[in-house]
């Protein structure tokens, strides 16, 4: 889709050749416009629209888990603050309106895809894991032939298994290149191999296995 930007840079380039026909003395300075419209038109078709990520990780790790506790509940927190501007990048939001249900319920998926049960009261679970997201951010620097986009997740774990107790802080960040303009499914693509990888860390965590069987 053309933007306005790119409508006003057709619209200098047509006044330019009027111009020209009017006065030959003024090619060089025809020239040197001419070169800057081109490149506002390349800057302009660079410049993703607006962006959204979808959330759907895969855990491939969870089995370790089930084998000490099958009986699971599970909550998501949103503990993010507001995150200053980025300057020169294009900052990236979920699709969803609320990013704790959704990660929520792609946990639950995968934990039932495990084999694990799913229950609403932590007391009575064999284990209880409570996720809190301190940071999940996406953004996009547009460069002239690429984009650059960046995701970072701060998770944070906190699991009760008969009294017994365990937290820590889980970072990761991922950058990758790609070409423009950067569109949704690349965006979600990254977003989604982090909290991917992320998220199978934690699972397999030789700590929240202890805990687990009983010897956290």
């Amino acid at each position: 889709m053309i933007n306005q930007l790119t409508q006003n840079a057709l619209t200098s380039i047509s006044s330019m050749f009027t111009s020209s026909r009017l006065s030959n003395s003024k090619s060089s300075r025809l020239a040197r416009n001419l070169s800057m419209a081109s490149l506002v038109l390349v800057i302009a078709a660079c410049t993703p629209a607006k962006l959204n990520y979808l959330i759907d990780p895969e855990i491939t790790t969870a089995e370790q888990l089930h084998s000490h506790a099958s009986l699971v509940s599970v909550q998501v927190l949103d503990k993010r603050k507001q995150l200053p501007s980025q300057k020169d990048k294009q900052v990236v939001t979920s699709a969803a309106d609320n990013e704790a249900f959704m990660l929520k319920e792609k946990l639950v998926d995968n934990l039932k895809h495990h084999k694990f049960k799913i229950i609403s009261k932590p007391l009575l679970a064999d284990i209880a894991l409570e996720f809190h997201i301190e940071q999940l951010s996406a953004t996009v620097a547009s460069e002239l032939f690429k984009s650059n986009v960046e995701v970072i997740s701060h998770l944070r774990l906190k699991a009760k298994s008969k009294g017994r107790t365990f937290e820590k802080l889980y970072k990761m960040s991922r950058s990758q290149e790609v070409a423009n303009p950067a569109n949704q499914n690349d965006v979600t693509g990254v977003v989604n191999q982090l909290l991917s990888k992320q998220l199978s860390g934690m699972f397999s965590d030789p700590a929240l296995i202890e805990l687990a069987r009983g010897q956290g």
